[in-house]
Formats: C-alpha cells, structure tokens, sequence
C-alpha cells in the first residue's frame, strides 16, 4: 500500500521498485497494482542485503525489521540518495552486513551492524534488547532514539567520507552533507513510532 500511494502520489514520471524477499507479498501487490494500472510500479523478489540497485533517489523502509533497517539506510548512502527508514524488531536479522559501496556484496566493502554503527557488540546487544522492552516504554523508547542517533551518525560519517573521496578524485568537486532527522509519528499507529529522514545538501 505504501509504494502504491507514492506510484500515484508522484505519477508516472516516477519510477518505484518494491523489493521483498517473500513471493506471496509480491503476488498480491502486482495483483493490486494490476487492478489500479500502475506501469510505474515495478515488483522485485530478493534480499535487500545482497541486492544491487542502479540511479536510486530515496530509499523508503517501513518497518524494516532489525539490522534491514542499517541495510537499507547502507543502500541510500552507497547511492548518494535520500531515505526514509523506519525500524522495527530491534533484535532481528542481526546476521545482515551493511555495504559501504554501490556494487558491494562481500569482502571488504560490507561490515557488521556494529562496525556500521561504531558501538562495540556488548553494547550494540544491551541497546536492541532494551529496545524491545515491554512494559517499561521510558526505557524502550530512550533505547530506540540512542539505536536511532547511532544509525544518523553512522550514515553521516559514511556519507562524508564517500563524498571527500570522490571530491579528491574529481580535484576538489563541491562536497554534499547529509542531514539526517529523528522523527516521531503517532503512537496509535505503531509502538515503533521513530522514523530517519535522511536529506542531501550540496
């Protein structure tokens, strides 16, 4: 529903892809994209932490379940795009590597969630289960935004040191910032209410 609301928010000038990792959900989204005639919006079986992408301008994540969520934020740095990623089950797919190029799939250029996000393990652990903490919603949600600041500082310094490397490539090309924000949304909709907004300057 969400990628079918920004098809028709943006039009057909716009391309959007939806990637998923389970057939089923594809199969109802083409049927339902089918129905509304949307030729803009384009389904893709895979896994986002090995997939590659070419000209990406946002990447969009709701509800990116655990280390999906650094997957995805990685996949928006490598292309120099904007995001939107919104995390969820804290404690999930803590196996997912983050690559730090666009072509990247092994070796060198992936790293651990916690190498991404510059935390030892130990630490990186205490905060997930913290995030997931049920009944304490002070303690969950302080874990949340510190989970939430790391990822921000994370995808800024990445982002600096791609665009300083490509500024001395280029002989001094014009640098562009990341800006990222911590946003909230209304509890009503989700007990997972925090939101990255990652916005490029030049």
């Amino acid at each position: 529903n969400l990628a079918q609301a920004i098809s028709a928010e943006f039009g057909i000038q716009v391309a959007v892809t939806v990637l998923d990792i389970q057939k089923e959900a594809l199969a109802r989204g083409r049927a339902r994209t089918r129905r509304r005639n949307m030729p803009n919006l384009n389904f893709v079986l895979g896994d986002a932490s090995t997939a590659h992408f070419e000209g990406l301008d946002v990447v969009v994540a709701l509800h990116a379940c655990g280390g999906l969520s650094d997957v995805a934020i990685g996949h928006a740095v490598a292309h120099q795009a904007a995001f939107v990623v919104t995390p969820c089950c804290f404690c999930a797919n803590r196996h997912l590597e983050v690559g730090l190029t666009s072509g990247s799939s092994t070796g060198a250029d992936r790293v651990s969630l916690h190498e991404w996000l510059g935390v030892p393990e130990p630490t990186l652990d205490a905060l997930l289960r913290a995030a997931e903490i049920q009944g304490d919603g002070a303690t969950s949600e302080a874990a949340i935004h510190s989970l939430s600041a790391l990822r921000a500082s994370a995808a800024t310094a990445r982002w600096r040191d791609a665009w300083e490397r490509e500024a001395a490539n280029a002989g001094g090309a014009s640098i562009s910032s990341l800006d990222v924000r911590i946003r909230t949304f209304p509890i009503g909709f989700s007990t997972r209410n925090f939101c990255l907004v990652g916005s490029p300057h030049m």
